[in-house]
């Protein structure tokens, strides 16, 4: 709901989004329009590498890092979170909006699950 209010304040200056919600009322729209809205927030670069930063230096001092490498049996899984926060910084200039940055943050990828 709160993303919502926010995507809709910022949705007043963007052109892609149309929600509109007077001042008072309540706000409601359909995914897609809520989608449009979420992707028309543009990704400010150093919010984002400053995001990178702070999961990087978390990561150092993960304690079950280790597990995340090799669970072992019964699931042999191999997941390599630091890596992917490199790999996000750098594809930091490749995304579209503040929305697409966060998806691809929340997309860890197991590299035995092909």
């Amino acid at each position: 709901m709160v993303l919502l209010l926010l995507t809709a304040a910022h949705g007043a200056a963007s052109p892609r989004c149309a929600l509109s919600c007077p001042p008072g009322q309540r706000c409601s729209a359909g995914s897609a329009d809520a989608f449009a809205c979420l992707r028309a927030i543009p990704l400010n670069s150093t919010l984002a590498g400053a995001t990178l930063d702070v999961l990087s230096a978390s990561l150092e001092n993960f304690g079950f890092s280790a597990l995340y490498h090799d669970t072992g049996p019964p699931y042999s899984l191999s997941v390599d979170l630091a890596g992917d926060v490199r790999r996000a910084r750098a594809l930091l200039g490749a995304f579209k909006s503040d929305f697409d940055f966060q998806e691809h943050l929340q997309q860890v990828r197991c590299q035995a699950c092909g």
